[in-house]
Formats: structure tokens, C-alpha cells, sequence
């Protein structure tokens, strides 16, 4: 039962991780796209 629990455990955590990743990079590319904006506009 345990080894399954594991096997189960530590693809999920692996994806979660990705998942959070994937959030992490379209945050900062939202805040460099708002940058950019922001500085063609006070241009």
C-alpha cells in the first residue's frame, strides 16, 4: 500500500510543481508586458 502511495505521491507533487512554474513565468511576463506598456504610454 505504501509503495503505491508513493508512486501515486511523487508525480502529482512533480506536476504541481510545473503548474506552479508555468504560473510563476506567465506572471512575470504580464508584469513585463504591463512595464513595457506603461513605458510607451509615459513616453
Amino acid at each position: 500500500m505504501s509503495k503505491l502511495k508513493n508512486l501515486f505521491s511523487a508525480p502529482s507533487r512533480s506536476a504541481t510543481s510545473l503548474m506552479e512554474r508555468e504560473k510563476r513565468q506567465r506572471r512575470e511576463m504580464r508584469y513585463e508586458l504591463n512595464f513595457q506598456l506603461n513605458r510607451r504610454i509615459s513616453l
